[in-house]
């Protein structure tokens, strides 16, 4: 040994060999620095990367609890408003089935209405012609009164030059019945002779103020409905003033006739002078 350790080749071996391991070393100790470092800068963002993912981990639970609120929110009000939609539905069907039943009320009422115009139209054409008929008989009676020539006269005189056309007039009856009669002139109609009414107690009624004729000829529809008068003759009719005669029963119907005036409500009839055989009215104007 004593030989080996004083051989220098052997020296120098070691030498290098420990220069060798302190440059391994040294190596080491730098790699190990490094590695260090290395681990130490990982850990930083381990570290940040960990707080980053709580920040953004509690930002989308914020997140999503505002939008469980939102959507809890936007149901309630979209239940409301469908609930309230449905609520007006009802309300509206409601109102539909009370029209629809009230437009078949109307229709079955109007279909009435019509049923009830038709008998009033042909009772008015009833009464129509028997107010006609009674308006004729009345004509005749003024153009004989009038002293109008009869048809044997018209047929048997020289022909004469036409008479102007006469405007018809419209008379309003009772109960609204129309009736076409001539135009007259009510200042000239007078009875020059005196003119059998009938059998029965005779009775005069003088009645103003009649502006026209056609109010002396429904005065005299009226008078003919009454039940006490038979039968009437109209003696003059002058300056808005005529002189009726009428044809009662008996005497006693007078007095009837008396309450009976006031009954025609269409002329306003008021009483202002009755004896034995007269009755003196005054005509509403």
């Amino acid at each position: 040994m004593g030989l080996e350790g004083g051989n220098p080749i052997y020296r120098e071996g070691e030498a290098n060999s420990v220069e060798s391991l302190v440059s391994e070393l040294r190596a080491i100790t730098l790699r190990n620095s490094e590695l260090e470092a290395a681990l130490q800068l990982a850990t930083r963002k381990l570290n940040l990367h960990e707080e980053f993912d709580s920040t953004i981990s509690e930002s989308i639970s914020q997140t999503l609890h505002a939008a469980f609120e939102v959507k809890s929110g936007v149901e309630r009000q979209a239940k409301a408003l469908l609930d309230k939609a449905e609520k007006e539905r009802l309300e509206l069907q409601g109102q539909v089935r009370a029209l629809q039943a009230e437009l078949r009320e109307l229709e079955h009422k109007k279909l009435e209405l019509l049923n009830e115009t038709s008998t009033i139209r042909a009772r008015l054409r009833a009464f129509h012609m028997e107010t006609e008929g009674l308006i004729g008989e009345r004509m005749a009676a003024l153009d004989q009164a009038l002293g109008a020539p009869s048809a044997t006269e018209v047929l048997s005189s020289p022909a004469a030059e036409p008479s102007p056309a006469v405007e018809p007039i419209i008379v309003a009856g009772p109960l609204g019945v129309e009736a076409v009669v001539s135009e007259l002139q009510p200042e000239s109609v007078t009875e020059p002779v005196a003119a059998d009414i009938g059998a029965g107690h005779h009775c005069e009624l003088v009645a103003a103020p009649l502006h026209d004729f056609a109010t002396l000829v429904n005065l005299e529809v009226a008078l003919l409905a009454t039940p006490c008068v038979k039968g009437l003759y109209v003696r003059s009719f002058q300056q808005g003033v005529a002189t009726i005669a009428l044809t009662l029963a008996s005497a006693a119907d007078q007095e009837r006739l008396l309450q009976q005036l006031g009954d025609i409500t269409e002329f306003g009839l008021t009483v202002i002078n009755a004896s034995q055989g007269r009755i003196e009215v005054q005509v509403r104007s």
